[in-house]
């Protein structure tokens, strides 16, 4: 029989939502650099200005539902750890479409990083 241990799974989820807010906020960002420039913000960026644009909304909108994701995390919310794995599986594949449509290759822009982020909060 194991002993059950909330501060463990306290501590895990105060982690989990931690990093869903850290990286939520610079998805953001990069979204609003994007929305703001376009493609013109990295020289290896492959995609229309008006595309580039798209996309960085796309960010945008990922980055709310993971920053809503984390706080509800923070606050306990019954349904938080299924709209927490929403949002990292969302945020995994922005990550790959980003790559395809700025970069013309899925693994650019950081995807194997992405996955590594998701695995850790999921």
């Amino acid at each position: 029989m194991t002993m059950h241990r909330p501060g463990r799974a306290q501590a895990l989820r105060r982690t989990a939502a931690s990093l869903l807010l850290l990286v939520g906020l610079g998805r953001g960002l990069g979204g609003v650099l994007l929305l703001m420039q376009g493609a013109s913000l990295d020289t290896a960026i492959r995609a229309s200005p008006g595309l580039a644009r798209c996309i960085g909304l796309l960010l945008v909108v990922v980055s709310v539902a993971q920053l809503g994701a984390g706080a509800m995390l923070v606050l306990g919310h019954r349904r938080a750890r299924t709209i927490a794995a929403v949002a990292v599986s969302a945020f995994f594949l922005d990550g790959l479409l980003n790559g395809t449509v700025l970069y013309g290759r899925p693994g650019a822009g950081g995807t194997s990083a992405n996955f590594l982020v998701a695995l850790v909060v999921l």
